[in-house]
């Protein structure tokens, strides 16, 4: 071998080890990296932290008509776009009734926020297996909302019957009924008919609004999971129609109309919406407005339209757009005039109207539920930087099925697959295949033109502007079904899987400050460390660039309570140094409570020592309902808040017994408990001899008191060790309870009210919240008043929650609120009714 041979030789030996090397070390050096980057905000190395299963907002359980994208994966998608998982059986058991139960007895109910349950029935399934489904689930969630739908084809005394008892027994919160024929006179008839036999089941045990009618049987369950959506977090979303035809739009301003107004508005109410009038005053208080590219569009109207729709959106307006045109060449004018704007992925909602196979409301529904799901999402949910990652994604994911399903099958694809599915040789698979070979390019050039690196910013709850970039288009799933009331029309299902990057925040200066803060302290207790990395202090305003803090646990002289701490804070040169002493991981945990307090109400820019003990040995909150009113969720968040309030007991005691805790539930709560230093305590109500001993809040479970007064809670003196406060059916509202009975418990009766109101206010929540809850505790007034609300209090009530807004947990209050307006409102209308 030459010379030149071996030094060749050695070199690529010499490359091959350094490669190896260093593949070998990649996933150390990415470790490293990563404790690099993340000590520079804690000076610590980091925790792994496991994914909790709950960390959607909400779930809802969905039993559907059948296994049609209409029905199954339409809802799916609008459910996503709000952060709601739907919990679906399998599509080969929908009408399975044996198996459908026996699924059903799988299901954790405790683990749901609402039901929607359909009572269509096909072959092997029956109306009772579906009755009983929701008995099973108004057994194990009493609280819980359930709705059903049901397409009436004629009368049947029986079945109808049966689902009227449903909503008079209560079983049922809601029930839309559509009706496959209600277009014709004889289909209208039969409703009129119907609709005075479920007056008169319901009136007669002083119901209010049992449901109402809908047309189209396909469009029933995403108006009502978006109906549920919405009221679950007290939300209106005001829609305001716009019309492209000029001869619609003097119909409407004439007084004459149009049949196409009067179904928009009936859908928006359908959704818990409303319809502002048509005035230039009523366009400014819009949540979003729905263009409606109408019939007897003009060529020069529809460049018009979106011309206006590209204008409104640089005004930071949402827009939904319905297509309700009738040609291919209508549709396609409007699609081109919107792409050549780039337009479609600014678009809140899009849907089309397919004249050969479903009705206009079915495409009114479409895009209204997918906009309220949005605007319910940006309203409420900005909260969490992967919760908004996977709203963006879920929305530019209908967005793009929208497009290809309504659009693009209908009138490019779906003619030429036809007569192939109505050939009994041909396999409905190589005709899918065929399809997507088909759709496939189109979509990946629709993606590429109008959605591709499009970045979306989303100011979150804490100041920060995320951002998010469209990278890919990673794979569309494609499959054909056969219309359930055209068997010769088909209907496609498109689910495209998107690819989403976070850019990373950007902080907004007049709401973040943005500051520097480490913890110098090794080897704390997990629990302490952990109570440091939920605390959002770089936005604490502090007088310094810089703080540092540190963490002394040891027996000293002074210190009084294991739960006591004092903590030192003053400014050294260009830094501040904040110092926390302890006996016990316990007080050194609640003492970071107390700094996360003074740093909401702005008290860390100055020098200070204190010294804190509680008044009360034990401090929380007693759980004690006749039904089960809280979720296992709702008990592991309660839980999780008491640590943060400094409380440190919870008492489940459910009245006779009720509700049984499993073992896996009940090692979860302890768990749960022991991390936030909180005693569970599981058992009977507690005798006369111990609940002498208990200070509880003493107002009315009916009532929302978000003020609790002194005279609300017993005083304390130097005999009373426990501070329970009862707990209100609302979860959210025994939040604010809780925080504003903390400062009782910690400083007995030294303790102001108005200190303890407001800082409870400044913990929980933003601004814009604050005016809205004290708002509605100036008109609500004293807790233990008159019940008595008039129909101006309660206006004056509803304007009060209309600013609540921005986080999952201030949504959930809201809706809270809203509900008890509504109950308010109904028991109104049932005395007016009996004095008639």
């Amino acid at each position: 071998m030459s010379k030149r041979e071996r030094e060749t030789r050695e070199i690529s030996e010499t490359r091959e080890k350094i490669s190896y090397v260093v593949r070998s070390f990649i996933p150390y050096l990415l470790l490293l990296s990563f404790c690099l980057s993340t000590s520079a905000v804690a000076q610590r190395r980091p925790k792994l932290i496991p994914i909790q299963r709950d960390y959607f907002a909400g779930k809802i359980l969905l039993v559907p008509r059948d296994e049609r994208p209409p029905s199954l994966d339409q809802p799916r998608m609008i459910a996503l776009i709000a952060d709601h998982d739907l919990i679906t059986p399998p599509s080969s058991i929908i009408g399975d009734a044996e198996k459908l139960n026996a699924w059903a007895s799988t299901i954790n109910f405790d683990e749901t926020d609402g039901a929607i349950v359909s009572l269509d029935v096909t072959a092997g399934s029956s109306l009772q297996g579906r009755l009983n489904l929701i008995k099973q689930i108004r057994a194990a969630r009493p609280a819980i909302p359930i709705y059903g739908f049901t397409t009436f084809s004629g009368p049947s005394n029986q079945s109808y019957q049966s689902v009227i008892d449903l909503v008079a027994e209560r079983a049922l919160d809601f029930l839309l009924i559509s009706s496959e024929n209600s277009s014709n006179n004889s289909g209208k008839g039969q409703q009129k008919d119907l609709l005075t036999r479920l007056k008169n089941g319901t009136s007669s045990r002083g119901l209010g609004k049992w449901g109402a009618f809908g047309d189209g049987p396909d469009s029933a369950v995403n108006s009502l999971l978006a109906r549920m959506i919405n009221i679950r977090f007290g939300f209106t979303p005001r829609v305001l129609p716009v019309y492209s035809s000029s001869v619609v739009r003097e119909a409407i301003a004439s007084g004459r109309g149009s049949p196409i107004q009067g179904l928009i508005n009936d859908k928006v109410r359908l959704l818990n919406g409303a319809e502002p009038p048509q005035t230039s005053d009523g366009a400014k208080n819009v949540d979003v407005l729905l263009f409606v590219h109408t019939p007897q569009t003009q060529d020069q109207e529809r460049v018009a339209v979106a011309e206006t729709i590209a204008k409104t959106i640089d005004r930071n307006v949402r827009i939904a757009l319905v297509d309700l045109s009738e040609s291919k060449e209508s549709k396609d004018g409007m699609i081109a005039e919107l792409r050549s704007r780039k337009l479609l992925d600014k678009l809140a909602a899009y849907a089309s109207f397919d004249p050969d196979s479903e009705q206009p409301a079915e495409a009114i529904t479409r895009a209204l539920a997918q906009a309220s799901s949005f605007l319910a999402s940006i309203r409420f949910l900005r909260d969490d930087v992967e919760r908004v990652r996977r709203i963006d994604r879920a929305q530019v994911s209908l967005l793009i099925s929208r497009y290809l399903s309504d659009w693009v099958f209908v009138n490019q694809i779906r003619s030429g697959l036809q007569p192939d599915l109505r050939d009994p040789m041909k396999k409905t698979d190589e005709v899918e295949a065929a399809a997507l070979e088909q759709i496939k390019p189109i979509g990946e050039d629709l993606f590429n033109d109008q959605f591709k690196r499009n970045v979306h910013a989303f100011l979150l709850s804490n100041g920060e502007r995320a951002q998010y970039e469209v990278r890919l288009l990673q794979r569309l799933t494609f499959r054909l079904f056969m219309k359930a009331d055209s068997p010769q029309t088909t209907e496609a299902g498109i689910k495209p899987a998107v690819y989403l990057v976070h850019l990373g925040n950007m902080a907004v200066p007049q709401l973040r400050p943005n500051k520097s803060w480490r913890i110098l302290t090794d080897g704390l207790d997990e629990r302490v460390e952990r109570r440091w990395d939920t605390i959002d202090w770089p936005s604490f305003k502090t007088d310094a660039e810089a703080v540092v803090m540190s963490v002394k646990i040891a027996s000293q002289p002074g210190l009084g309570s294991p739960e006591g701490f004092t903590i030192l804070s003053k400014r050294v040169r260009d830094a501040r140094r904040i110092e926390i002493s302890a006996p016990t991981a316990q007080g050194a945990f609640y003492a970071l409570g107390k700094l996360e307090q003074m740093g909401i109400d702005g008290r860390l820019a100055q020098d200070f020592q204190l010294n804190e003990n509680p008044a009360a040995a034990q401090r929380g909150v007693i759980e004690n309902f006749s039904d089960p009113q809280w979720s296992h969720r709702d008990r592991v968040e309660m839980i999780r808040f008491l640590g943060r309030v400094r409380m440190n007991r919870y008492y489940y005691v459910p009245e006779g017994g009720n509700e049984r805790l499993s073992e896996q539930k009940l090692r979860e709560l302890l768990r749960v408990a022991d991390e936030n230093f909180v005693q569970f305590v599981y058992g009977n109500r507690p005798d006369s001899s111990t609940s002498s001993s208990i200070n509880s809040a003493k107002a009315d479970d009916d009532i929302i008191c978000l003020d609790p007064k002194p005279g609300d809670f017993s005083a304390l003196d130097g005999n009373s060790i426990s501070f329970i406060v009862s707990a209100k059916k609302q979860l959210q509202v025994s939040k604010q309870m809780l925080a504003t009975a903390s400062e009782y418990a910690w400083y007995g009766n030294n303790a102001d009210h108005a200190s303890a109101f407001n800082n409870a206010l400044n913990l929980l929540y933003d601004e814009r919240t604050r005016s809205g809850v004290r708002a509605w505790s100036q008109i609500r007034g004293d807790c233990g008043g008159s019940k008595k609300l008039t129909e101006q209090k309660l206006n004056e009530l509803q304007a009060a929650i209309e600013v609540i807004s921005v986080t999952r947990e201030r949504g959930l209050l809201r809706g809270e609120l809203a509900q008890f307006i509504a109950r308010a409102r109904a028991a109104i209308e049932n005395r007016e009714n009996a004095n008639r």
